[in-house]
């Protein structure tokens, strides 16, 4: 009778450790699949990939996404599909140059396009979570277009002040700024120390308006973002990261994230 008892808890075990979802048993067309429901884009790779390769990037995806909120994320690919577009991650493999992603519409297509490259171990393609947020930050600044009309944010971001950027490439243009800005706050605690060393030595001010500004833009336009502080874990100037005790940390005029690409 015990024998038999345990066989059946053994059994009972055994089907409940198959049934948990895991990524491991998926297949990279299955978990492209899920993710495209979860978030509401299409998935493409462009350039040949292992089946190893795409679901390690699609991994690497789901983290990045989940990190920003899943409803976020939805709300804001809402705004394209609601007007009749098509919204597309598209994965690329980097061949040569420093590219490292774009976001573009063209047709009623929204494309956001990520370049991936080899990690230090060269045996794994890398998603660089920093570009790509930047990239959805163009995302972001684009279905503000849509939803409020094109001077909408420029007008916005040009009452917070000139002359300050959180770094060079964001004096590009002031979409470049928006998007640099976005992803210092969101892309994680590194980023974030950085910009809050940036915020407190910039003697003008400029540059925590535009923190401001970005959490206002955010907070009335997407009811799914209710503040910079709850949904980033962001703890404002002086204080420091929730995940990694930071604090007022120099760089010596280093960007501690300049070899990630923008």
């Amino acid at each position: 009778m015990k024998k038999k008892i345990i066989s059946s808890l053994l059994a009972l075990l055994l089907l409940f450790t198959c049934s948990l979802p895991v990524y491991g048993a998926q297949t990279s067309k299955e978990m492209s699949s899920a993710l495209q429901k979860k978030y509401g884009m299409n998935i493409t790779f462009v350039t040949n990939y292992t089946e190893s390769e795409k679901l390690t990037l699609l991994e690497q995806l789901d983290s990045i996404l989940s990190h920003l909120d899943a409803t976020f994320v939805r709300e804001v690919v809402s705004c394209y599909t609601q007007k009749g577009y098509t919204v597309t991650i598209r994965f690329e493999r980097l061949m040569w140059g420093n590219e490292s992603g774009s976001f573009g519409v063209s047709n009623k297509n929204a494309v956001l396009k990520t370049m991936t490259m080899n990690g230090r171990d060269d045996k794994e393609e890398r998603l660089g979570s920093y570009s790509f947020v930047h990239e959805f930050g163009h995302m972001v600044h684009y279905a503000l277009d849509l939803k409020k009309g094109s001077s909408y944010v420029k007008k916005k971001w040009d009452s917070c002040g000139t002359g300050a950027y959180v770094t060079e490439y964001a004096r590009q243009s002031f979409r470049e700024d928006f998007a640099e800005t976005f992803a210092h706050v969101a892309a994680g605690d590194y980023s974030q120390a950085f910009l809050m060393v940036a915020v407190d030595n910039n003697s003008t001010g400029v540059l925590k308006n535009k923190v401001d500004c970005l959490d206002t833009l955010l907070g009335e336009n997407f009811k799914n973002f209710t503040t910079i502080r709850k949904m980033y874990r962001y703890e404002g100037t002086g204080a420091v990261c929730s995940n990694t005790h930071v604090g007022k940390r120099q760089f010596n005029g280093h960007h501690p994230l300049q070899d990630q690409g923008q």
